[in-house]
């Protein structure tokens, strides 16, 4: 599109030479209204690009504030950094947890009855059981005869994953856990 000749020597009159100026105002916006809405990432130059990055990249500044919008400001920027440390400290830091599985039954009611307890070790979602020491493993019995399970658990209880409760392990009333130390 090229720009209008001077219009003034033309020799159009007056209300000519405005109306060629419309007229080329007016293409004008029309190809600029096609530009704009014709561009796309493979109509822009590599370096238009890296600037419209650089834009889109650039820190926010804040600027007026008032003083009391500035303190709340750097308190809400405080927190959000102090939950940023908290939860990576968190992802380094391991998480365990146990499982009991019993095969068996849960309640005994019957003479010579046996059940198969076994702790089962967890770091987040994955078994770790077979990578932690037998020894680490120590089981609980708690009944009424605190003197008998403190017995039980030192010769019974200890160094095991799993462990086989009979009903001669348990008296009238009896409950097992296991303490797994990592």
């Amino acid at each position: 599109m090229n720009f209008p000749q001077l219009l003034a020597s033309s020799g159009m009159s007056t209300d000519q030479q405005v109306q060629a100026m419309k007229s080329y105002l007016y293409q004008l916006t029309e190809q600029l209204q096609y530009a704009l809405n014709h561009i796309d990432e493979e109509n822009i130059g590599e370096s238009v690009r890296s600037q419209i990055q650089a834009a889109n990249t650039a820190a926010i500044q804040i600027k007026d504030l008032s003083e009391a919008q500035r303190l709340e400001l750097d308190e809400y920027v405080k927190r959000l950094n102090d939950t940023d440390q908290e939860l990576a400290e968190m992802q380094t830091k391991r998480m365990y947890r146990i499982e009991m599985l019993v095969d068996g039954p849960s309640i005994m009611t019957k003479r010579d009855q046996t059940a198969v307890m076994q702790c089962r070790v967890y770091s987040w979602d994955q078994d770790i059981t077979d990578q932690v020491p037998a020894e680490s493993f120590q089981w609980r019995r708690s009944s009424a005869d605190s003197v008998a399970d403190l017995e039980w658990d030192e010769y019974k209880g200890k160094g095991r994953k799993q462990i086989t409760i009979t009903t001669e392990d348990i008296s009238d009333n009896a409950s097992f856990c296991c303490v797994v130390t990592i």
